[in-house]
């Protein structure tokens, strides 16, 4: 939207001015005309009547006009910030739909299916593969909204405490992701192709779950943001707003819910 506002022609943009301008100019002389004529008790006829109700409304005209291209460029700098937030946040959400796949496949490896070559389904070194290649993808595009947001802070300082509960998942994630590593290294250790049921594979089973529920999570909580960031820029443009998201079950809170009880836990030490 603010792009296309770019590309307006620039005789376009100066024919647009001169005409704001002039439309100041009309609507402000009157009423400089009266303030100067009550004031300084000077006729219509004299020159310097004209004048300075002609100076007058050119300020007024000149201020107003350099306020609006002010709250322009803002308006777009701080579009361009959140579009690019959202973009990143696009990344960060695919990544997360991966890993979240990792560990269905993980804990599907125990059903034991086979191809009909008579192989299992996938080894334990292709999974831990696919498992790391996703972590790594999801740790650099979340980085990367981290450090784009930090980048544009000061256009977006209302959606810090947002951002701070993206550092909370990405450190639940970080650990519960180094927990499944290290259980799966051990279970290779101690399992052929066909995992057998132990402490390992029941512990396995567990951390797998909790990490896709993490993963669950936080890919709502950045359609939760992405929401926040459209409201904010674009909502006051066209006079709309993204529904927010509504949980089916409502022990599940969304993505500001949970930035308004971090700020009040703060608050409260």
């Amino acid at each position: 939207m603010m792009k296309c506002l770019e590309k307006l022609p620039c005789a376009y943009r100066f024919t647009k001015k001169i005409i704001t301008h002039l439309g100041f100019v009309c609507l402000f002389i009157p009423f400089g005309l009266l303030i100067i004529h009550f004031i300084f008790n000077v006729g219509v006829q004299d020159p310097i009547f004209v004048i300075a109700a002609l100076v007058a409304g050119w300020i007024v005209a000149f201020y107003t006009t350099y306020w609006n291209q002010k709250q322009y460029y803002i308006n777009k700098l701080r579009y361009d910030a959140a579009n690019s937030l959202i973009l990143i946040s696009s990344k960060v959400s695919r990544a997360l739909v991966s890993l979240n796949g990792d560990m269905r496949a993980l804990t599907m490896k125990f059903d034991l299916r086979k191809l009909p070559n008579g192989k299992y389904f996938s080894s334990w070194e292709d999974i831990q593969s696919k498992i790391e290649k996703h972590y790594e993808e999801f740790s650099d595009t979340y980085l990367s909204l981290l450090g784009k947001y930090e980048e544009n802070e000061i256009l977006l300082l209302n959606e810090r405490k947002l951002i701070n509960v993206f550092s909370v998942q990405w450190s639940s994630i970080s650990s519960l992701y180094y927990k499944v590593i290290g259980t799966l290294k051990t279970l290779m250790l101690v399992h052929d192709s066909v995992p057998k049921e132990d402490q390992y594979t029941e512990k396995i089973r567990n951390e797998a779950n909790d990490l896709s529920s993490k993963c669950l999570d936080t890919i709502g909580f950045l359609h939760d943001l992405r929401i926040e960031l459209l409201n904010k820029t674009l909502g006051p443009i066209v006079n709309e707003k993204v529904p927010e998201r509504k949980p089916g079950d409502k022990e599940v809170k969304i993505l500001s819910e949970i930035a308004k009880e971090d700020v009040s836990n703060e608050n409260e030490t």
